[in-house]
């Protein structure tokens, strides 16, 4: 088109855009007025940008390589995101940026996936990566100067939580779920006293509330009451047992606490595995953190997850691999490059923590404090002869702390001492012809000070039938036999330093003999123990004393299902509980109930409950002495043993005394109620008299006491 062509295409569009506002102007304007409101509006607000701080300060000449560093970072989490949507900010008159980034996404739910997964990413030794919201930090600029303080609200007083810790008598509770009734009652030591009230849901009853629909729980440390209901879990506290928090996930079939009670984890039962079935809680504040899915296939029987000792980490088994997140961002571990990544364990049958750190620079364990420590096992390879392996791992390191490897296994079984200073391993194995089985013990000494962890072994040849390790203090014990009826029990102690430092050893101390035991239940003091036979054995019981190497008591509570001892190893519980949910045979139905015995195997208490679902006694706190203090006050008790007997047998005098008492109200209440009455007759008597009715004396009846003798007599049988 020539340029004379163009002039005159100009010229005839001029003159059809004046005829157009010609047009528009011979009419009322106000038809073709448009409000403000109508307009499109501008979005001003910066929700979808985070602000990446932390990052490596560069020249101009270097932005295109960072940037596609940080897309390939930043861009899991918003799939459209380009380099376009990155702005990095420079110093003013120097060619250095500010080391940090803006980041624009698409969506509100991407930048704030960005903030929680990609917070603290490490890109090298030098830059961590801090990221947040551009609207919290817009916040942060514009803070007044002048501070203007909170409205004063008033203080709302609550129960204690931890007042049952000190009660003057030092009792303990327990919990029961019997039909639609709860109840949480005192136990007053080993004594005849039977259980006393403490809560039993009078409240919620009186306002036509039910303060428990199904299964009821203590928290570890026993802070906590959780009844579950149709709509999730509440939690009830202090000394009147009031409403602390409650958690909204329907149907919650089970539950697993961390164990400083940090954390809660709820399931409802859902085992398709497509489906988030558990849920990750605060119990601080009660907000969920995460969703997962459960696949008991891979995963296993619940509980799938299991936590560190100080609550930081939490993980569960996968295929090939153990998931370890973080317990504040609830993501995965990051490795020392700081990838997100699991660890790796090659056909990893089972994992168990620690419940205790390790520490990384003198070696031994840390009651507090140290790292954790998670031990795990997998099978033997045939097909590339890779023998069966137990490792354990320091995290977050990820170091190998210990390593074995074993042929010709079966199965093993991990069990860590409750203070977690020993790590028995029990390796079921076969012989070639794969009929004969034995097992072998490897008894990690996680306790003592060496450059590596010292493992000591020793062989079975007969079935093992059960494990213990005694809870406070340096034994164990074990059932072995290949009788389903009777079997052996061995204890052994792992030993103690020698008076000139010799390292101590494990040896074995004595053997119990042909018992009819499959199940042993320590004391959680140590050196009493119920060796029981449960199932098939029908509820027989035998209290040893460890030390003495003696039967205190035998006993029988038939149909026995569930044994417990109290925090404080004085009385112990056994019950005969039937299930909440699903089918059950009729045997138990007749038996439920439970019993209290003292320590000694001395009958307490003995009752029983028609749909009796579960007894449960309230945890303490652990214990703030080291073995070693608490083996101190074991062996000195004897010195201040009298001290408390005198406590008792005048906690004992003042019940009697407040009992004679109330008998003697009534009785003198009652004597002078027959005085007024007799006053009150002789007075009518008096009356009649003078009226000329005839009356009877009493001179006219005559008493007459009569005593009859019973000679007591009783039949003993002598045996020779």
């Amino acid at each position: 088109m020539s340029i004379e062509e163009m002039e005159e295409e100009m010229a005839s569009l001029e003159e059809k855009l004046g005829a157009e506002d010609s047009y528009a102007s011979d009419g009322d304007d106000a038809e073709f007025e448009v409000t403000e409101d109508e307009l499109p509006q501008l979005d001003v607000s910066y929700d979808t940008v985070v602000v990446v701080i932390g990052i490596p300060v560069i020249p101009s000449s270097k932005v295109a390589k960072l940037n596609k560093l940080l897309l390939k970072i930043f861009k899991q989490f918003g799939k459209t995101l380009t380099d376009k949507n990155m702005f990095m900010p420079f110093q003013k008159d120097k060619d250095k940026s500010l080391g940090s980034v803006y980041i624009e996404y698409d969506t509100v739910a991407e930048a704030k996936k960005c903030v929680a997964n990609a917070q603290n990413y490490r890109l090298d030794k030098k830059h961590t990566f801090k990221i947040y919201m551009y609207n919290d930090m817009q916040k942060l600029l514009t803070v007044p100067d002048n501070y203007t303080g909170l409205p004063e609200t008033k203080y709302q007083e609550r129960d204690d939580l931890y007042e049952w810790l000190v009660d003057e008598n030092s009792r303990d509770q327990f919990a029961i779920r019997q039909g639609k009734n709860t109840e949480i009652f005192w136990i007053f030591g080993p004594t005849a006293q039977p259980p006393e009230v403490a809560y039993d849901g009078s409240r919620e009853r009186a306002q036509n509330k039910t303060w428990c629909e199904r299964q009821v729980t203590w928290s570890p440390n026993g802070t906590y009451f959780v009844t579950f209901h149709p709509q999730g879990i509440v939690l009830w506290g202090g000394d009147t047992f009031e409403k602390v928090n409650r958690f909204v996930h329907f149907d919650v079939m089970e539950i697993q606490f961390s164990p400083n009670e940090q954390y809660i984890m709820t399931w409802n039962g859902n085992e398709n595995k497509n489906d988030k079935s558990i849920c990750l809680w605060d119990r601080r504040n009660g907000k969920l953190l995460k969703e997962f899915k459960y696949d008991i296939g891979v995963q296993g029987p619940w509980p799938c997850f299991s936590w560190s000792h100080d609550d930081k980490y939490f993980a569960r088994k996968g295929r090939d691999l153990i998931m370890v997140y973080e317990s504040e961002t609830c993501s995965l571990l990051r490795d020392a490059e700081g990838t997100k990544r699991s660890l790796k364990a090659p056909g990893v049958k089972d994992f168990k923590w620690s419940p205790c750190g390790y520490d990384t620079k003198k070696g031994g364990t840390m009651a507090t404090g140290g790292e954790p420590v998670l031990a795990y096992w997998s099978p033997e390879n045939e097909a590339d002869s890779t023998p069966a392996s137990v490792k354990l791992h320091l995290l977050p390191s990820r170091k190998v702390l210990r390593y074995i490897s074993r042929s010709m296994v079966d199965h093993i079984q991990l069990i860590w001492h409750p203070l977690g200073e020993y790590l028995c391993v029990q390796v079921k194995r076969h012989k070639k012809s794969k009929k004969t089985y034995y097992t072998n013990f490897e008894i990690f000494r996680m306790k003592d000070v060496h450059k590596e962890v010292a493992v000591e072994h020793f062989k079975q040849d007969e079935d093992v039938v059960q494990f213990q390790w005694e809870p406070v203090g340096t034994r164990f014990a074990y059932i072995y036999g290949n009788s389903a009826q009777r079997g052996n029990i061995d204890m052994y102690t792992m030993g103690e330093v020698g008076k000139k430092g010799q390292p101590p050893k494990m040896e074995k101390i004595y053997t119990m003999e042909n018992r009819q035991a499959n199940r042993l239940f320590w004391s959680p003091m140590g050196n009493f123990l119920v060796i029981a036979g449960l199932d098939n054995i029908n509820g027989q019981l035998e209290f040893w004393d460890a030390d003495n190497e003696s039967t205190m008591c035998t006993q029988e509570h038939f149909m026995c299902n569930l044994i417990a001892w109290d925090p404080s190893g004085r009385v112990c519980c056994t019950a005969v509980c039937q299930p909440m949910f699903g089918t059950m045979s009729m045997r138990y139905q007749l038996e439920n109930g439970f019993k209290l015995w003292t320590f000694q195997g001395a009958p307490m208490y003995d009752t029983q409950r028609q749909n009796f679902y579960s007894f449960e006694w309230r945890p303490r706190p652990r214990m703030l002495l080291s073995s070693e203090r608490q083996l101190y006050v074991k062996r000195n008790l004897k010195k201040k043993i009298e001290a408390y007997a005198e406590a008792d047998r005048q906690r004992a005098k003042a019940k009697a005394d407040e009992k004679f008492k109330k008998q003697k109200a009534l009785i003198d209440a009652f004597t002078a109620g027959m005085e007024r009455r007799h006053a009150r007759y002789l007075e009518f008597e008096k009356q009649r008299r003078a009226a000329g009715i005839e009356t009877k004396d009493e001179d006219d009846y005559e008493t007459v006491v009569t005593y009859n003798e019973v000679v007591l007599s009783r039949e003993e049988t002598v045996y020779e």
